[in-house]
């Protein structure tokens, strides 16, 4: 072997054990720079403190409003990292809670907020608190003196135009001489003098300023409001924009208002609730102009965006008294592209709890044509199969209706059709086929604050319906019923309500028999008198059976409450 390669040989066994040796060395050393995970300390000292609150209230609604204003207060659960934080915490509060008493009208309000009884500016007290701060929650207070309610002294606006200082009084804008000097009130006040001045012609009214002048001797606030009321001008065009199926034009065309006619914010409203009642946009918004055009009129946009057009729908109850009922429905919101809607729905009910030939059935189709043939007109079609199975008779029946709809204003309408029924019917007075013809003419009062859960108004109807039967006999026959519901809330949240309901109604027949069943008087159930089984409290033959009546009155009172 020769030298050369027998010395390259051992250098490079010297260099791979001089590499092995110091690799050994460092992996059995300890690592100083790194601890395991399970080593690590967790956070400590977070702060933590109690507030007390030394005051002069007297009522709840101060209580409520400090307490929401105070950071000291609606941050207490969260643990601060330094005492200097605790500090900055302390002197926001002194100005948070200064500003939501002067909000309620206490203008000369003293607050003193501590830190370990050392007022919160005190930067000594916070540098040695800093430095070795104690080993327990902190001592925090907020005290506070009202001191006098300041009411309203001299009210006075500037800058109405003409004719309108009667509009905007002290007295019609309800902010008079002698009232608390609230913030929201006086806010409030600002909206209202927008609103006249919008609604007398004035789009672009604004409050510009208001100067306020606190009297300490007296506890009084003199309030000056500047009006800007801005020039008068008249409705403008109007463009819809974001339609994809539904016509623009029908859109544009249900304004009660034409270009050129004098401005009104109530139009606007008005033409808001037209767009909203068509139940195919899922959100509406207006843009105004920022200026009025050449002509003095103020030009719209509506923006609109479009639901989807198909709806599917299912449901399902359980009754101890009658059972099951099970529906289901799928409703086309946009049919021919202006808000046609054609709905298509079953029904099946008293399931299990009765007999299968109790069972009822339903199957029914209902096309709504709005705004046809005038914006405030509706026109509805129905067509529909049912087989009805209540106690007082039996009624197996194919109807369809056609009816219109006029509404004179927000709470006056008219409604006038005409239906056809052909039915197989069967009561205590015998078994029969019958086919009829009847003219449904009604009025209708509707002041009711919510349609779904009202808690204040009045809804009131009157129906006359003709009938004329035109098979099997029978003289003609007409049915006359008056209704009317009232609410009044006897608390401010409504969680209390009183609700009357009054119910009137005759007939013209020549006999029972000449009254179809379902048009004949029932008394009974939840929608009727509580406390008897539905339709039981009905008119009955030698044999107690239910046979309906020719006439009813029906009252009661109920005083609603919520619970939870």
């Amino acid at each position: 072997m020769c030298r050369e390669p027998r010395t390259r040989a051992i250098q490079s066994l010297v260099s791979v054990l001089s590499v092995l040796l110091v690799f050994t060395a460092v992996a059995g050393s300890p690592r100083a720079q790194e601890t395991p995970p399970a080593a690590i300390p967790e956070r400590q000292g977070l702060l933590t403190y109690e507030t007390t609150v030394t005051s002069d209230f007297d009522n709840d609604e101060s209580r409520t409003v400090v307490a929401a204003a105070s950071l000291l207060l609606t941050l207490k659960d969260e643990p601060l990292d330094a005492v200097g934080a605790l500090f900055e915490r302390a002197r926001k509060d002194r100005d948070r809670v200064r500003r939501a008493l002067n909000a309620l009208g206490y203008f000369a309000a003293q607050v003193t907020v501590t830190v370990e009884g050392k007022p919160a500016d005190d930067t000594d007290a916070e540098d040695e608190l800093s430095s070795s701060p104690p080993a327990r929650a902190l001592a925090t207070e907020i005290r506070i003196a009202r001191g006098p309610l300041f009411r309203l002294g001299k009210v006075a606006l500037e800058g109405v135009p003409d004719g309108l200082q009667a509009d905007l009084s002290p007295a019609k804008l309800s902010i008079e001489t002698g009232a608390p000097a609230r913030s929201a009130d006086i806010m409030a006040t600002n909206a209202r003098i927008t609103d006249v001045l919008r609604q007398q012609g004035y789009p672009f009214a604004v409050v510009s300023k208001r100067n306020a002048v606190a009297d300490h001797a007296s506890a009084t606030l003199d309030l000056t409001f500047v009006v800007l009321p801005g020039p008068k001008g008249a409705m403008g065009s109007v463009t819809v924009a974001g339609t994809e199926k539904v016509n623009p034009d029908f859109v544009k065309g249900l304004a009660p208002f034409a270009a050129g006619d004098d401005f009104h914010a109530s139009l606007l409203k008005d033409y808001r609730e037209e767009i909203d009642r068509l139940n195919v946009f899922d959100a509406v918004t207006f843009n105004e102009a920022a200026t009025l055009d050449t002509d003095g009129r103020l030009p719209l946009i509506v923006n609109v965006h479009e639901r989807p057009r198909h709806l599917l729908g299912v449901a399902a109850n359980w009754s101890t008294l009658d059972g099951a009922a099970l529906a289901a429905y799928w409703e086309h919101r946009n049919l021919f592209g202006e808000a046609e809607r054609v709905r298509i729905e079953a029904s099946s009910s008293r399931l299990f709890m009765n007999a299968t030939r109790d069972y009822e059935y339903a199957l029914g189709t209902t096309l709504t044509i709005p705004a046809w043939p005038e914006p405030r007109d509706d026109v509805t079609v129905k067509l529909g199969a049912l087989r009805e199975r209540p106690d007082a008779y039996s009624r197996d029946a194919v109807e369809f209706s056609a009816g219109w709809k006029r509404r004179f204003d927000k709470t006056l309408s008219l409604e006038a059709g005409v239906a056809f029924a052909r039915a197989t019917e069967e009561d205590a007075l015998g078994t029969r086929d019958r086919t009829t013809v009847s003219l449904p003419i009604a009025i209708l009062y509707d002041t009711r604050n919510d349609p779904l859960e009202p808690v204040t108004g009045l809804r009131a109807s009157t129906e006359v319906r003709p009938i004329a039967s035109l098979s099997g006999g029978g003289d003609l026959a007409a049915r006359v019923l008056g209704q009317a519901s009232a609410y009044a809330r006897l608390d401010d949240d409504a969680s209390t309500v009183l609700a009357g309901r009054l119910a009137a109604g005759f007939t013209v027949a020549s006999k029972l028999v000449d009254l179809p069943t379902d048009l004949r008087f029932f008394s009974g159930g939840g929608g009727s008198v509580r406390g008897y089984p539905y339709q039981h409290l009905s008119p009955r033959d030698v044999l107690d059976q239910i046979t309906g009546g020719r006439s009813l009155v029906e009252g009661s009172v109920e005083l609603r409450q919520w619970i939870w």
